[in-house]
């Protein structure tokens, strides 16, 4: 480890790279006869504050996995589980078996969505420390006057600025309701971070996990896990997301649309990212994650009444067959 700490990602083995998110490395290498999954993480000036969130994420995860949900949490090495590298930091996994669940051609699944619902309402509930609640839960606001110049970077996008700029609108009004509720969320709970093996489900990369907005979180989760596809939203998929957050959480404040509205901020703030980067550090590949969260945009855009119908209700009467166990 002291090595890896001098020397940076070069002292690790080559290993095999796996499928990861948009912004790291992650490969699966042997160190000593173990099998370990190791996940490089940049940590330039563009991620300030990065190391603390990558902790706090995995604090988040341990303190799922203690309370019996199916969390992976990084292995602690001494008081940490993140190794801070020259330029970046490198934190260990468990080598779990499984894959990401599989695109359905006729659908997606309703057992899974059920699940994902259920387990997103379980993870609201644990109890947050005074140091998470101290945290904000919402991405910042943009002016809708700035758009014209950070669009400049991105001359094909420039007829998205009215786009925006109603968005903008509309989170800065729904801000301070939205800041009124703060839980315990992963970030970034899609199909992509979660493995399908063995007959469980486990919930992998947490580092995005922190103080949520829950109705945001929840409008975030529900159309990531009920998409059909041709890219539209499943609306038995939708409602059976509701209804296993519905059954884990009587009494509990059931999420209300008012999240699209922060799911709008969330992707926003993507692109407000993805377009500063563009002009700092050239187009790719900054410009196409900026193209797919706006039209993300534009999809909620054309479909809110009908997304928000959705909330009035789950046709759900009882609890679907789960057919892969917590």
């Amino acid at each position: 480890m002291e090595q890896l700490a001098i020397s940076g990602w070069d002292a690790l083995p080559a290993g095999t790279r796996l499928a990861g998110g948009h912004l790291h490395d992650v490969r699966r290498i042997v160190v000593s006869g173990f099998v370990l999954i190791a996940k490089r993480v940049a940590c330039g000036p563009a991620w300030p504050g990065r190391v603390r969130r990558l902790e706090q994420g995995e604090e988040v995860a341990r303190l799922a996995a203690a309370a019996g949900l199916p969390a992976v949490p990084a292995y602690m090495v001494g008081e940490s589980p993140v190794i801070t590298v020259p330029g970046g930091a490198v934190l260990f996994f468990p080598d779990v078996p499984g894959e990401p669940p599989l695109p359905q051609s006729k659908g997606p699944d309703i057992a899974d969505c059920h699940w994902a619902g259920r387990t997103l309402a379980c993870l609201h509930r644990l109890p947050m420390s005074p140091t998470l609640a101290a945290e904000g839960a919402l991405w910042p606001t943009t002016p809708p006057d700035h758009w014209p110049a950070l669009l400049a970077s991105a001359p094909n996008l420039a007829g998205e600025a009215d786009l925006l700029a109603h968005w903008s609108c509309r989170y800065v009004e729904a801000y301070p309701q939205l800041s009124s509720t703060v839980v315990i969320g992963h970030g970034d709970f899609a199909p992509r971070n979660v493995l399908v093996g063995d007959g469980f489900r486990r919930i992998v990369d947490w580092e995005h996990a922190g103080p949520v907005e829950p109705s945001t979180e929840f409008a975030v989760l529900a159309l990531d896990w009920s998409r059909a596809p041709d890219g539209q939203v499943d609306a038995d998929a939708f409602a059976a997301v509701l209804d296993g957050y519905v059954a884990a959480a009587p009494g509990q404040n059931l999420p209300v649309p008012l999240g699209l509205v922060g799911r709008a901020g969330r992707l926003m703030a993507w692109t407000r990212f993805n377009l500063e980067q563009a002009a700092e550090h050239g187009p790719h590949p900054f410009l196409e994650r900026a193209e797919l969260a706006l039209a993300e945009l534009r999809l909620q855009t054309e479909n809110e009444t009908t997304w928000t119908s959705w909330y009035r209700g789950s046709p759900y009467s009882s609890e679907p067959t789960v057919l892969i166990n917590q």
